[in-house]
């Protein structure tokens, strides 16, 4: 092996410094990538390590690697010179032989060594094919739940069989996208859409109902009580945006709630975060919003009469052109004098804080 006190040895010892302490780093830092050490978490798939804790745990592998690849040449050289071979004998001295089990031994080791961060970026490798298919499994069910919003059964009408919606399988598939955003809540941009969408363009198929012309008040309100939810598939989906926000790990500002022209009579969508939500042109008429979140939410040409809104939140929400009559709004929050006294004239039911406010400035 190599004496370090020989100064013959200072030349060697002084080329392996440089490589582990000068061109190493050099290595390291001149990388394509922005960020070296980044690069190199990447590819080890040690992200979570500190980045210094990385890069110390790295030269201590490079001064290792290089002190097993000196001892291993100064081997070799030492049996190539032939220093422990006999003369005279056909066998090897003792000598000889521990100098074959030194080259073994730190043979071995160099391998062991090198093959270390290989077998890291094979675990990562491994890692990345099986969340590969994790996210290929999680997007077939769903694909399979999103086919089950479009579901189709056969009914026998008396005379023929006629192909209807599945209501119940669709109800069941808004279920399942509910469950999949609580396993994985990156996709809650996604589901919402796709739930939006799925409102939307129900509700061009079956049309909110028309409130009738020049009746009377009793008449007007016998009529909004006869209202009925027309698909329960649509109220469901509706009532699921709402509860989206509130599933742990979701991001709210992820959540894309757009109602635009929606039916939404009738529906129950009491204590749900409609935070943000777009509700331009929507038919909300009797339906119940008692306590629920509308802050940010857009309410312009939107129909809210007969609807109850106690205790609804509406900071921030941009509000214009909306129908108020008979709407209960006791203990909304967030409502300007301005809108008070639009929904007071237009006969909303306030408190007496709310009425207040609503005459103030008339």
């Amino acid at each position: 092996m190599i004496n370090i006190s020989d100064p013959g040895h200072l030349p060697v010892l002084a080329l392996f410094g440089l490589a582990v302490f000068v061109v190493f780093p050099l290595i390291v830092l001149s990388s394509n990538e922005a960020k070296p050490i980044a690069y190199l978490q990447s590819k080890l798939g040690l992200d979570a390590i500190w980045a210094p804790v990385l890069l110390i745990g790295a030269a201590l592998w490079a001064i290792v690697f290089g002190l097993l690849v000196v001892g291993l040449l100064s081997v070799i050289w030492e049996i190539i010179q032939g220093v422990h071979w006999k003369s005279t004998a056909s066998d090897m001295s003792n000598s000889g032989r521990f100098a074959l089990v030194r080259l073994t031994a730190i043979t071995a080791t160099t391998g062991a060594v090198i093959a270390f961060p290989l077998t890291l970026i094979k675990v990562k490798l491994t890692r990345d094919a099986s969340e590969t298919t994790e996210k290929s499994l999680f997007n077939d069910e769903i694909n399979a739940a999103t086919e089950d919003l479009h579901a189709m059964r056969q009914r026998w009408d008396g005379t023929q069989n006629i192909w209807e919606d599945d209501i119940t399988r669709r109800n069941a598939a808004i279920d399942r996208l509910e469950g999949l955003v609580s396993e994985r809540p990156d996709t809650a941009a996604r589901v919402s859409r796709l739930l939006s969408v799925y409102v939307r363009e129900l509700s061009r198929e079956h049309p909110p109902e028309v409130a009738p012309d020049n009746k009377p008040h009793e008449e007007l309100k016998a009529w909004g009580l006869a209202l009925t939810v027309q698909r329960s598939d649509m109220e469901n989906a509706v009532q699921t945006l709402g509860r989206m926000k509130s599933i742990q790990g979701v991001e709210p500002d992820e959540v894309h709630i757009d109602l635009r022209k929606a039916n939404l009579q009738r529906m129950r969508l009491a204590k749900l975060d409609f935070s943000g939500a777009d509700f331009i042109g929507a038919q909300l008429q009797y339906a119940m919003l008692s306590r629920s979140d509308l802050s940010r939410a857009i309410f312009v040409g939107t129909d809210l009469s007969w609807s109850r809104l106690t205790e609804a939140r509406f900071t921030n929400a941009v509000i214009f052109e909306v129908s108020w009559a008979d709407a209960k709004l006791q203990a909304a929050q967030g409502l300007s004098a301005s809108v008070l006294r639009e929904a007071y004239e237009q006969g909303a039911h306030l408190d007496e804080d709310q009425y207040q406010m609503a005459v103030a400035n008339q």
